[in-house]
């Protein structure tokens, strides 16, 4: 259980908010924090969020996607994490997956639905994750003010967030210089569109040699 005081976690969310302005999100004319519910649930498909929050590091960007259809309440909103699948046997990275990690608040989301559903765009950012026993994730939610696509840089100089084609990871990079790999899948041409499916791996039949008679 956390041992901070409402003041204190709201002083912590004021300092992580300060850090992320500027150029560090895409442009934005409001703002909401909150706390993800519902994180020690399974989902239906058998996916465990723990396991899926357990991948997942600050500043990780995450989806609101509406769900009016929700037996519980019309105005759910759940938590989509884009989470990096484990390399497959060629040795190549795994194909992310969209794993939900959990939902909004109801007071909250009774707030947001009607700006989804009026086709209001809003992204959320991870300001904190973690837990001892179970781990929890603090969101910031923006609404974007002018959408824009992903960022993509060449080899010169570039400021602000970094997106990996491959595997979804946004991240800050430490310096001015092309990073040569995606710091979650490794993959070097993380900037580079998508190419067409690569052959799968075609098991090796081993022929015993046949003796004349």
């Amino acid at each position: 259980m956390s041992t901070r005081t409402p003041a204190e976690r709201t002083r912590d969310e004021e300092l992580v908010e300060r850090a992320l302005l500027g150029k560090l999100l895409p442009p934005h004319d409001l703002r909401r924090h909150t706390k993800v519910v519902g994180v020690t649930h399974n989902n239906e498909d058998g996916t465990s969020r723990q396991d899926a929050i357990w991948r997942m590091t600050q500043f990780d960007f995450v989806d609101l996607v509406r769900d009016p259809h929700d037996a519980y309440s019309a105005d759910a909103i759940e938590v989509i994490a884009t989470i990096p699948a484990p390399p497959t046997r060629c040795g190549q990275p795994g194909p992310a997956q969209r794993i939900q990690i959990g939902h909004l608040d109801a007071e909250l989301a009774a707030d947001m639905a009607p700006r989804l559903d009026a086709g209001e765009k809003w992204k959320a950012i991870a300001t904190r994750v973690g837990g001892k026993i179970s781990r929890g994730v603090s969101l910031m939610l923006f609404r974007l003010a002018n959408p824009v696509p992903p960022p993509r840089v060449d080899d010169g100089p570039h400021v602000g967030w970094l997106h990996c084609l491959k595997c979804e990871k946004s991240w800050l990079p430490r310096s001015l210089k092309r990073p040569k790999v995606c710091p979650r899948c490794n993959n070097p041409g993380w900037d580079k569109g998508p190419k067409r499916a690569r052959a799968k791996c075609a098991p090796t039949t081993v022929t015993s040699p046949v003796k004349a008679c």
